[in-house]
């Protein structure tokens, strides 16, 4: 039986039944010598997954993780970041150390940021987000490290959007825990604001929602680009857009009003003729904020009555608007 095969089966075995075998610690760390990468990946991924089957076991090393940080293949070293931030809820003492070998990985950026294998760079930017979130203290400095993927161009340069999407994504994670440790990286979320890739318009005005809501006055410059996203091809732009700015409370009254109106309209009676109607003719900005207050009444303690009401609207809309085709409770 070659080594790929036994290291997958075991693996198998031991996330789902780990009672059900001795740990194959051995047959694991022979692996991390193979001279085949993928061999030596799977390898720390089926260690990593012993360890939180585990957690009471000697075994793995925190060593054997570090070791694979500075593997000559990005497939292993994207491999032990995954690792250590799967393990770092249940040995943060252990893995708050490896973090800076894990930072390393992302400098220099310009090597970083090359024409590498995207789906490494991505489980790397994924486990920063996680450990960003796992450690409050960490977490300004690994979101300043994530910030300075950006080029010298900053967020605006497209020419690695795959790997700026990921960066984007991951500073909204920990902003949407630690939102002020995110502060330093707000030009280069406004200007992700105007990114090509939908994905990362989203994020970016999530993450300076999650900021705005606790620093509004750092975000406040942002209001002219979060005020263009309402005009964005992307209905659910539109509505993260607006609930950054009424994070911010720079809502204008009007548009307040018609939306609230609609709202009404649709709570009650999702088939309202003239909720439908207004909705149809509504600017985008108000559809957005109509869409927006329905989604906060979904997690709304105050609220739960009203619930089949908010679920009928979320239906009728998606129904009348094809923007919104996949609007639901669950989706939002």
């Amino acid at each position: 039986m070659g080594p790929g095969t036994h290291t997958g089966r075991s693996g198998e075995i031991a996330a789902e039944r780990p009672e059900a075998i001795t740990p194959p610690f051995d047959d694991f760390e022979a692996c991390l010598d193979d001279d085949v990468p993928k061999v030596r990946s799977k390898a720390v991924l089926r260690l990593g997954s012993l360890a939180e089957t585990h957690p009471d076991a000697d075994r793995p090393s925190i060593d054997d993780f570090r070791a694979c940080l500075g593997d000559d293949s990005w497939t292993v070293r994207s491999s032990a970041a995954s690792a250590l931030a799967s393990l770092a809820e249940t040995r943060p003492d252990a893995v708050r150390p490896v973090i800076d070998g894990i930072l390393a990985l992302l400098s220099p950026p310009a090597a970083f940021v090359g024409p590498g294998p995207r789906g490494e760079q991505t489980s790397i930017t994924l486990a920063l987000g996680r450990l960003g979130v796992t450690f409050p203290r960490e977490a300004p400095r690994i979101a300043s490290t994530l910030q300075s993927i950006f080029d010298e161009e900053g967020a605006g340069n497209t020419t690695f959007e795959p790997i700026y999407e990921s960066i984007t994504r991951e500073l909204e994670t920990i902003a949407q825990a630690h939102p002020e440790a995110v502060v330093p990286a707000i030009d280069d979320l406004t200007a992700s604001l105007d990114a090509s890739r939908i994905e990362r318009r989203r994020s970016a005005a999530r993450a300076l929602t999650a900021v705005g809501r606790t620093h509004p006055d750092e975000v406040r410059p942002a209001v002219e680009n979060l005020e263009a996203r309402l005009e964005d091809e992307d209905p659910w732009v539109r509505m993260e857009a607006t609930e950054a700015l009424l994070a911010l409370d720079v809502v204008d009254s009007e548009t307040e009003s018609a939306a609230e109106e609609i709202c009404a309209l649709f709570l009650a009676a999702a088939d309202s003729q003239e909720a439908i109607d207004r909705f149809v003719a509504a600017e985008p900005t108000v559809g957005a904020l109509v869409v927006t207050e329905l989604r906060s009444r979904v997690g709304d303690m105050d609220s739960v009555d009203e619930k089949p009401s908010v679920a009928a609207a979320f239906r009728t809309i998606s129904t009348i608007d094809d923007a919104y085709r996949y609007l639901s409770p669950i989706s939002i």
